[in-house]
Formats: structure tokens, C-alpha cells, sequence
């Protein structure tokens, strides 16, 4: 919108762009990368427990795949609404060229203010998990106000809100949450994660130019529904990792019950009193997780 006000080339966008990435380049060339822990020895013997657990939490198909569609469909929600909104605000709101190019950078502002507040929140699963369910309903809520009621003013407020919510980091939290799901594969994970998001960025502009010949309030409605998967989407994975972080602390159960138990075992002496001593552990261990699982 400044470029437009002064009447300056566009071109100077991509420019300032990338002298700020080139800065960016000249200042990481001088860093020094940690070093690398390594790879850790494999554990030779793990209980049969955790190694069905473990297997089972590598192989879930489904959170694979609930992930997957999470990353088309917020890269999607996000993508549709910075390349259309100002359209829309120009042609379905009554918007003038001017004021409507000025959404972008309010809807940009709303991006860059979720950012700040969501860096320190989602560094816990739980918080991220909780984040990412909250997002997605506000992108929902937001995009449903400006179809059902396309004035200046709602279209003005919601540009912000859309902007904090659809593309403030709930791309990253997703990442996140896939990356801690599948801890021995994050590679694979981002990889996965964010080639769905290119093939949105591909499909996507397909499929609006077709709906953009009838109406571009039918592309608005549209970015509706795929924020309502969204939504779905998201309460899935919070139950899923849910379910998950209740395995774990079943894992850490049995694995904690198994070390204590060999004790008496090892032990020549006094066999009764290492018994009672055994119980007792044990007992307190049982007790204890079952208060962490409920």
C-alpha cells in the first residue's frame, strides 16, 4: 500500500526482499553451527512393552495421514486468502483499489502479532496442541463473518483476525506437533509436512480460477470449508496426541516397574525383608502413575 501511495515500482518489494535475505545469508555465513551429538547406542535390551509401543508409535498411518491433510489444508487457508482478499475487498465488499491493496498489510500485521505472542506459548506439546484447535476455530469464525456479512468495516477487523490466526504460525505448530509425534523420523515428517503444502500452493490457484468466473464470494465460501476441515482436523489431532502422551506414561509404567523388579532377584540376604522392600516400591510406583494417567 506505501509503493501505491507514492506512486513507486512494485519491483522495489522484491528488491528490499532480497537485500534483507542477503543480510541474512552474510550474518549466518559467520556463525558456527553446535556440534553434533551423534547417533546414541541402540538399547540392547528393552522390555517387550515398550518395544510394541514404540513400533506402534513409529507406524500410526492414520496420524500420518491426519497431518498430511493438515498441512494442505492450512497452507491452502492461508494461501488462498493472501492471494484473493484484496479482490474480494474491492469487488464484494465495495472497497476502492486503494483501500483494498491496504488489507494485505493488515492482514499482515495480524500474522506477524501471532508470531510474538505464539513463540513463547507453543513450546509445550499440550499448549501447542490447545493452540492449534484455537486457531483453526478463530480462521473459521473469522472467514464465516466476512461471507455472511461482506461490509468494509467487518472486512477491515476480520483481515486481522484472519491474518493472526490462519497465518501466524499454525503451519509451524503443526509442523511441530508431526515432528514430536514421529521422533525418530522428523526428517521425513517436514519433508511430508510441507510437500503438502506445495501441492496446495499448485491446486489451489486451479481451483479458484475456475470458481473466480462466477463469483469471487464463491472463493470465499470455499476457503470457509477447507478452514472447517480444518477445525475437524485439528480436534483429531488433539485427541490423538492425547492418546498418545496417556501411552507414554503407561510406557515409563512399565519400563520403571521392570528395573524394580529384578532388585529382590539380585539380592542373596535376607530375602524376606528384601521382598517387603520390593513391595513396597512397586506398590508406590503403580500408585503413582495411575494418578499421572487420570
Amino acid at each position: 500500500s506505501l509503493l501505491v501511495w507514492a506512486e513507486l515500482w512494485f519491483g522495489w518489494s522484491f528488491l528490499v526482499a532480497a537485500a534483507v535475505m542477503l543480510i541474512n545469508g552474510v550474518f549466518l555465513f559467520r556463525c558456527r553451527f553446535p556440534a553434533h551429538p551423534g547417533h546414541q547406542a541402540p538399547l540392547k535390551a528393552l522390555p517387550v512393552e515398550q518395544k510394541s509401543i514404540q513400533s506402534e508409535h513409529r507406524c500410526s498411518l492414520l496420524d500420518l495421514a491426519s497431518y498430511t491433510l493438515y498441512g494442505y489444508i492450512a497452507m491452502a487457508t492461508f494461501y488462498l486468502i493472501s492471494q484473493w482478499l484484496a479482490q474480494y475487498g474491492q469487488f464484494v465488499a465495495g472497497m476502492s483499489y486503494t483501500l483494498s491493496i491496504k488489507l494485505l498489510s493488515i492482514y499482515t500485521c495480524g500474522s506477524l502479532l501471532c508470531v510474538l505472542i505464539t513463540a513463547p506459548l507453543a513450546r509445550k506439546t499440550g499448549r501447542a496442541t490447545s493452540l492449534l484447535m484455537l486457531y483453526t476455530f478463530i480462521s473459521f469464525i473469522a472467514l464465516l463473518m466476512v461471507c455472511l456479512h461482506p461490509s468494509i468495516y467487518m472486512v477491515i477487523v476480520f483481515a486481522f483476525v484472519i491474518g493472526f490466526s490462519s497465518a501466524g504460525g499454525v503451519v509451524q505448530i503443526g509442523l511441530t506437533l508431526m515432528a514430536a509425534r514421529f521422533p525418530d523420523a522428523k526428517g521425513k515428517a517436514t519433508g511430508i509436512y510441507y510437500s503438502a503444502g506445495s501441492i496446495a500452493t499448485f491446486t489451489i490457484p486451479l481451483i479458484t480460477a475456475r470458481l473466480s468466473q462466477t463469483s469471487i464470494a464463491h472463493i470465499m465460501w470455499f476457503d470457509t470449508g477447507i478452514a472447517a476441515v480444518g477445525f475437524l482436523l485439528a480436534l483429531f489431532i488433539g485427541y490423538r496426541s492425547r492418546i498418545a502422551t496417556k501411552q507414554q506414561l503407561n510406557m515409563a509404567t512399565v519400563v520403571k516397574c521392570n528395573i524394580v523388579l529384578p532388585r529382590c532377584k539380585i539380592i542373596g540376604r535376607g530375602f524376606k525383608t528384601s521382598a517387603k522392600c520390593w513391595l513396597k516400591e512397586l506398590s508406590f510406583t503403580v500408585e503413582h502413575a495411575t494418578y499421572l494417567v487420570t
